[in-house]
């Protein structure tokens, strides 16, 4: 389980185990995890809500941090889990994916969401009304 940061860790952590067909790891919890890359791949502002446009830069910033050269690949599956293949997904765990309304990692959430769902590996998503990011802690 893992929350933003630790959410990107476990995604990646439980990708690299299917991968190599381990399964050792029974369940996934992602809490408003930042694994898609969805403020770098050239979305038009109109693509996010107020408070993502704020937290856009920020962002962009973190994910260049992850990136292996001075230039971010917005498909670098090491920087970004959320973008693993299907083949790769049908090997994870069971996942359950929470976001907050006013998250800045909410379309990540979502966009796993949906990943997860399409290869039957999401047992559960929900999205906290009125809250910002990691507001359960």
């Amino acid at each position: 389980m893992g929350g933003s940061g630790g959410g990107y860790i476990t995604m990646g952590t439980c990708r690299h185990l299917a991968e190599a067909n381990e399964r050792i790891v029974k369940f996934q919890g992602l809490f408003a995890p930042f694994v898609g890359n969805s403020y770098c791949r050239g979305e038009p502002d109109t693509f996010f809500h107020p408070h993502e446009l704020q937290a856009r830069s920020m962002m962009n910033n973190f994910s260049k941090c992850l990136a292996k050269g001075a230039e971010l690949d917005p498909l670098d599956v090491n920087v970004f889990p959320g973008l693993i293949s299907d083949q790769v997904c049908r090997k994870m765990p069971p996942t359950f994916i929470m976001t907050f309304e006013f998250d800045s990692c909410r379309k990540s959430a979502e966009e796993a969401a949906v990943l997860f769902r399409k290869n039957k590996r999401l047992i559960g998503f929900g999205c906290i009304k009125g809250t910002h990011h990691m507001s359960c802690l």
